[in-house]
């Protein structure tokens, strides 16, 4: 089982503060005042879940692609 290099899963942690900052600044000057504030949080919410997921995804692409099935289950917490 190989593992993943942690330097580069700690960079990918330590670059989701910005975006987070950047997306509820991007909430507060733009489309809160045209949605109201529950619909900005769910807007900013769902902005945030998919800004992770494609930086995760970019970041730590070539090291998810060198592992087996088995691993990625296991490190899942999936059997």
């Amino acid at each position: 089982m190989k593992s993943f290099p942690l330097s580069r899963v700690i960079v990918t942690w330590v670059c989701f503060v910005p975006l987070a900052f950047l997306n509820g600044v991007i909430r507060d000057k733009v489309y809160r005042s045209l949605v109201g504030e529950l619909r900005a949080h769910q807007i900013s919410t769902a902005l945030a879940s998919a800004a992770f997921f494609c930086w995760a995804s970019f970041m730590l692409k070539k090291e998810v692609a060198r592992l087996d099935k088995t691993s990625l289950l296991l490190s899942a917490g999936q059997r």
